[in-house]
């Protein structure tokens, strides 16, 4: 693994918003948008979704991105706090580049700030990006996890 692999977060709500389309299920731009971001970013998508048939869901995920989208259950909240079930998520995503997405707006009311800078303690000299984070990141003791 490189140096320099990136760790973004993604929350599709926030998707909805900044391209101001109606929250429809299975939007065809907002998954045009995802998209778009994992090629940009030369990453996979990997949904920490404990349930991924929402807004979005995981049919059509899956065949708009096709193999760079990667579920896994095991960092759905609450189950990626069991070490056993962060340690068997790790090992389901590539060393590289990887957008984790959930649904919420604000990274700062969802699990995947927690969980990305767990990974990132895993993944020495990676950085974590939040993509459309407007408001200050939190700092919390999650972070120093």
């Amino acid at each position: 693994m490189s140096s320099n692999t990136k760790i973004y977060t993604l929350g599709y709500a926030k998707l909805y918003s900044k391209l101001g389309v109606p929250w429809d299920k299975d939007n065809p731009v907002v998954l045009d948008k995802i998209k778009e971001l994992v090629e940009e970013k030369n990453a996979e998508l990997v949904d920490i979704r404990k349930k991924p048939y929402g807004l979005l869901s995981k049919p059509a995920l899956k065949e708009k991105i096709g193999d760079k989208y990667n579920w896994v259950r095991k960092w759905g909240h609450p189950l990626w706090k069991q070490d056993r079930n962060f340690k068997t998520g790790f090992n389901e995503v590539p060393s590289e580049n990887i957008i984790l997405m959930c649904c919420e707006k604000d990274v700062n009311d969802c699990h995947r700030k927690q969980l990305s800078y767990k990974i990132k303690k895993e993944r020495e000299g990676s950085e974590v990006v939040h993509i459309y984070q407007e408001k200050p990141i939190q700092r919390s003791l999650a972070m120093c996890i």
